[in-house]
């Protein structure tokens, strides 16, 4: 857990934490996703809020069931809307965007293990992690 912290910290906060001029000098990757996938309780939601306390940034936070419905095409859709302001943000502003944050709590409800196929469920997956 300590090489990821130290990767985050370095990737994720320090890239948005000094100036733009000076991380295209050092180098510092500007990550744009990271996906924390760790056993329950094992922090993962800690260092996302952390890490949003540090950047001045409000997460979404969003419970795996909160994404599913039974109209047809509204799970995938909903998936969509979560990331729009961050597309918009980007189309308008490109590299000084703001940094948006999605916690997907719980998201073993979004992205069950894949042999237990569902369409509706499957389709959520991909555009989750596409």
């Amino acid at each position: 857990m300590e090489s990821v912290l130290a990767e985050i910290f370095g990737d994720v906060l320090l890239s948005r934490l000094y100036p733009q001029s000076f991380v295209a000098k050092s180098g510092i990757n500007k990550t744009r996703a990271i996906l924390l996938n760790e056993l329950p309780d094992t922090g993962k939601s800690l260092i996302a809020r952390t890490g949003c306390d540090i950047l001045n940034v409000t997460p979404k936070v969003i419970r795996g069931s909160e994404i599913f419905s039974f109209m047809l095409g509204q799970s995938e859709q909903n998936i969509r809307d979560l990331f729009e302001d961050a597309r918009q943000d980007q189309r308008n502003l490109g590299s000084n965007s703001k940094l948006h944050v999605i916690v997907f709590d719980e998201i073993d409800a979004v992205c069950k293990n894949r042999t237990q196929s569902n369409s509706v469920r499957d389709t959520v997956h991909n555009n989750v992690t596409a």
